[in-house]
């Protein structure tokens, strides 16, 4: 290559991107940014550009990201094929998504964006993102030009807004409204709860209006036995909760004429909508819902896990990155290991890596207990019930789900499920067949078949168990398919009737031989 192809092509590239710098300035922080954003949005770029070829739904942290933006609850819904175009992330989804790849991340009370902290005080940064929500698409379901209306879904963004709300209403020598009240120092106090469950908050901000025009901004509200006309309003000079008509709005905002049908009663969310500082304690795993352990935060996720809290869904462990799950398991005791690892769900999630499942066998072991197999035998407790127990082998047990009712053999010996020639008997079989078999002496047994789609194949598995006087417990012995074939031929259906005389009889049932599902093999 030419010197002079070599330095138009690194013109070329600093000219791309000194463009999109500058439309990242402007999409996130709006006109005549501080010096602090400028850096900000440098570093943002920076740290993007660090992960931007490791981004794919594969990863932990971007399924977190994307379950955190996938349209409920307010938030606005990510396209996944957008991953790695960073001009597609507003500036509360690319904070979110760093925060992920983020060690330490913000504190388990804070916010991943801008709003973050405990302190609730107005700064630049702060006042400009608060602007950026009433310009923005997020929460909007009304566009028309320069007319606006957001939903608010809850106090926390009714106090995001609120920074902007309260820098016009000072500039018209009036307070911010109750609702947006941030119970700090530079705010009035919050009384999100107090009006929420009887009327339903909707922001409007009309820019054809002059922002010293008391109805630039208003909070339109649909009222439930709180109004005689259905409808108040409240402009940002804030002189009061006016009961309107919907008519009267419309002379206010004709914008509004087409969209009464969107002005709608939403129930109220006590526990949901109210802003709570301890929120790692009303996080679960409710597949979901708002404060669901996959959709957190990585910060909140930590705090969960250091509170010695319990996790029970793949779909949970699968959100987290290896740090979180080391953190999960390094953290486990004595006392809480049972409640940490009680579902058979969780745990073949765990044992799918085998680092992470060596590494949790190490730490129950370094804290007294017998490894997985305690882990194993309290899981076989609480979520399964045993159905049947091998004749031949004690330690092996046919063991049936109390929630999925599917059945599967398990060995305690060696804390796993049993595989034979390469078919492993895990809780995904079903009963579909129960027979009465007779040897040739007339000993009958029950053949019980279990199969995994309905059909007897290969991966079938048989419990024969003699009917005799000292089998109570109706123990039988486990068969592989391969090896009833063989068994087939010394036992045959009651209803078959008697062998003809001279048909030559074969040797009768010998668990001795016949049985292949009976040993103790080391491993795990």
């Amino acid at each position: 290559m030419r010197i002079q192809d070599l330095v138009f092509d690194l013109l070329v590239e600093e000219v791309k991107n000194k463009k999109l710098f500058n439309f990242l300035l402007d999409k996130w922080y709006g006109n005549n940014p501080s010096e602090q954003q400028l850096k900000q949005c440098e570093e943002i770029i920076e740290d993007f550009n660090r992960i931007k070829d490791g981004l794919s739904i594969k990863k932990s942290q971007v399924r977190t990201f994307l379950t955190m933006f996938d349209g409920l609850h307010g938030s606005t819904k990510f396209d996944e094929n957008n991953l790695k175009d960073i001009t597609k992330y507003s500036f509360e989804q690319i904070l979110a998504l760093l925060h992920e790849y983020d060690e330490e991340g913000p504190n388990q009370e804070q916010e991943t964006s801008v709003f973050a902290g405990s302190d609730k005080k107005s700064t630049p940064e702060r006042l400009e993102a608060s602007k950026e929500l009433w310009m923005g698409d997020e929460h909007k379901i009304i566009d028309e030009g320069g007319f606006r209306v957001y939903f608010i879904p809850d106090q926390r963004v009714s106090m995001n807004f609120g920074y902007y709300e309260q820098y016009v209403a000072k500039s018209q020598a009036s307070q911010q409204w109750c609702v947006t009240g941030r119970d700090s120092s530079d705010s009035r106090s919050n009384l999100w709860g107090s009006y929420r469950n009887r009327r339903t908050f909707y922001f409007v901000i009309d820019d054809s209006k002059d922002v010293s025009d008391k109805h630039h901004l208003g909070a339109l509200q649909k009222t439930e036995n709180d109004s005689p006309t259905g409808y108040r309003l409240t402009n940002v000079r804030n002189d009061g909760d006016h009961a309107l008509t919907w008519e009267d709005i419309v002379r206010i905002y004709p914008q509004l004429a087409e969209h009464r049908d969107l002005i709608e009663t939403v129930k109220y969310d006590e526990e949901g909508e109210l802003e709570n500082k301890d929120i790692v304690n009303r996080i679960n795993e409710t597949e979901g819902n708002k404060l669901e352990f996959r959709r957190m935060p990585r910060a909140y996720k930590k705090a969960y896990i250091e509170r010695g809290s319990v996790i029970s869904k793949s779909r949970s462990w699968e959100s987290m990155d290896r740090t979180l799950r080391n953190l999960y398991i390094l953290t486990t005791t004595d006392r809480n290991a049972k409640d940490r690892f009680q579902t058979y769900e969780l745990m073949s999630e765990i044992r799918k890596n085998g680092n992470e499942y060596n590494l949790l066998k190490n730490r129950l072991t370094q804290v007294g207990l017998n490894g997985v197999a305690d882990i194993y035998e309290n899981l076989m407790k609480t979520e399964f019930d045993v159905a049947r127990t091998s004749i031949d082998n004690k330690a092996i047990k046919m063991y049936k789900s109390r929630r999925t009712h599917k059945m599967g053999i398990y060995n305690s010996a060696v804390a796993d499920w049993v595989n034979v020639n390469g078919n492993k008997y895990e809780p995904t079989y079903s009963e579909s067949d129960t027979s009465l078999y007779i040897d040739d002496d007339g000993n009958m047994y029950v053949v019980e078949t279990f199969t995994t789609g309905g059909q007897p194949d290969h991966t079938s598995f048989y419990c024969v168990y003699p009917i005799v006087e000292t089998n109570e417990m109706a123990s039988g012995h486990f068969i592989d398919a391969q090896t009833f074939e063989e068994v087939r031929k010394k036992i045959h259906p009651k209803d078959e009737g008697e062998e003809e005389d001279d048909v030559v009889k074969i040797s009768n049932f010998d668990p001795e031989t016949d049985v292949n599902i009976k040993e103790t093999k080391k491993g795990l």
